[in-house]
């Protein structure tokens, strides 16, 4: 089984590199990194955990093949439109950072507008909070 995982992920992988090229090596290199800290993790444990691999293994094969053809088919919108308002306004929060006050601006607006419980991503609101208080502790 953990070969003809193996052999997947690379078919995959190959896959992902020729319908996406300028794009595909930095997503897998991060992917990589990420499911090598998860592996880590998973073989510490003293129960199930060939299992355990496995199963995060092949969830990983299948979320990369469907995150593939919704990226190379444009389907974002369709699958979830406020993609797309993340996306934009984390753009945003990196222009800020790096001191464009106009686009600092929009993403506290995006970040402060939010009423509703749930409304707006936790780890965005916190990620803000924490640049705020790093930039005042090293301005001052």
């Amino acid at each position: 089984m953990n070969a003809v995982l193996t052999l997947l992920m690379l078919l995959v992988c190959s896959g992902i590199v020729f319908l996406s090229p300028s794009k595909a090596p930095a997503a897998l290199i991060l992917t990589a990194a990420l499911a090598g800290i998860s592996v880590t993790l998973i073989n510490r444990l003293d129960y199930e955990r060939k299992f355990l691999l496995q199963l995060f293994m092949g969830g990983l094969l299948i979320r990369m093949i469907i995150g593939t053809i919704i990226f190379v088919y444009d389907l974002q919108q369709f699958f979830g439109g406020d993609a797309e308002t993340y996306d934009l306004n984390g753009s945003f929060m990196q222009q800020g950072w790096h001191g464009n006050k106009y686009y600092a601006a929009l993403s506290q607006r995006f970040i402060g507008g939010a009423r509703v419980r749930g409304e707006c991503c936790t780890w965005l609101r916190v990620c803000t909070r924490l640049w705020g208080t790093m930039r005042w502790q090293f301005s001052s």
